[in-house]
């Protein structure tokens, strides 16, 4: 039997940076990147949401850090609160600037590139917005507060420029093939705001591959972040009355359907762009599209059979994440189409199911079949 459509090569779940409470904030840097829009808080990389301008994932996008005030990850700024002026001390803790105070931002990081390092919202200790550069602190600190009077601003010195990181991260993202060669399967890279680093995350059982990384880029600027590698079952390609004809990055979320005729499957076919068509006899056999949703971080899913009962039918479907690697929450199209003998199916009417547990409205994961005797 010919092996199915595959999508690209899977890759252990990414994670820009470990959740740790004290540091939350840091996902608010590149979240205020999104916001204020500054060149230099971009990476290459198009296509990637705003929020996540400043990673770049190997396949995968990288997961936020947990915090407890993120700013909207569409990129949009709520509305703002009202703040204190410089001199009075905290701000609300969901303050967010408005919209002239983010074109003043945009317009002093464009202009001072080559020293600017980056800014985020201190949430932790409310603050305001913390401004960084790798000189002249104090020259910027006047310049800004005579900017913005009445914005609660912290201005401190780093040791690297926000340029000077996304250079070395998208020179990694460039060499992520020797990278990749000495035995750490990349997952991510990210820039660390507030740690002024670039952190490198992947997965890897090899002991000395952090430091051949190290040596080829340098320890100042890059934190590696690695994990013990789990490695994914293997995908069966048939198993008792079911074949897998193909397996593709797209064809909806939480959906079931099913295809009982060549007409119908030859249009949801070329509707997947899933290649050549393959035969089926549709006297012997069914197609089902099952369609979970991946996490845009966690992307390993599995179909590891069929559960088949008096009247019903559901997919037998898991998501091997490594143990202790968190996941986003948005959800991507994924789809397995599988060629299931009407022999195994029940007589009669029906429930084909996606899943054994249905996620919130059933909706589009149930459909009711009656195959006749």
């Amino acid at each position: 039997m010919s092996h199915p459509t595959r999508s690209a090569r899977r890759s252990a779940p990414s994670a820009t940076r470990s959740a740790r409470n004290a540091r939350g904030a840091a996902l608010i840097a590149v979240l205020v990147c999104a916001l204020v829009g500054l060149t230099a808080c971009q990476a290459s990389g198009g296509g990637s949401t705003p929020s996540a301008r400043a990673s770049q994932s190997f396949p995968v996008a990288s997961r936020p850090a947990e915090t407890g005030s993120a700013t909207p990850s569409d990129g949009e700024a709520s509305s703002p609160s009202p703040a204190p002026t410089t001199g009075t001390g905290l701000v609300p803790p969901h303050w967010n600037p408005d919209e002239a105070t983010i074109r003043t931002l945009n317009r002093y990081g464009r202009e001072n590139r080559d020293t600017f390092g980056g800014l985020y919202i201190d949430r932790d200790t409310h603050a305001g917005i913390v401004v960084q550069f790798t000189e002249d602190a104090a020259t910027h600190e006047a310049a800004l507060r005579e900017l913005l009077p009445d914005t609660p601003l912290t201005v401190k010195k780093v040791r690297f420029s926000e340029l000077a990181l996304t250079e070395l991260q998208e020179r990694i993202g460039d060499e992520h093939e020797w990278v990749e060669s000495t035995g750490l399967s990349l997952y991510s890279t990210g820039l660390d705001i507030i740690d002024n680093v670039v952190e490198l995350t992947g997965g890897s059982n090899d002991p000395t591959s952090a430091g051949r990384i190290y040596e080829r880029f340098g320890r100042q600027m890059l934190r590696i972040v690695a994990y013990e590698i789990e490695f994914e079952p293997e995908q069966p390609l048939a198993g008792e009355g079911w074949r897998l004809l193909a397996e593709l990055p797209r064809g909806g979320i939480y959906s079931v359907a099913a295809f009982t005729e060549a007409e119908s499957f030859r249009r949801e076919w070329q509707r997947l762009e899933a290649g050549e068509l393959p035969a089926v006899d549709f006297e012997e056999e069914i197609i089902v599209r099952f369609s979970p949703a991946i996490s845009g971080s966690c992307r390993q899913v599995h179909f590891a059979g069929l559960v088949v009962t008096s009247d019903r039918v559901h997919g037998d479907i898991t998501f091997p994440t490594p143990q202790g690697m968190a996941c986003t929450s948005d959800a991507n199209p994924y789809a397995f189409m599988v060629a299931v003998e009407r022999s195994l199916l029940p007589e009669g009417q029906f429930t084909l199911q996606l899943s054994d547990e249905l996620v919130g409205d059933a909706g589009d994961q149930v459909v009711v079949l009656d195959l006749g005797s």
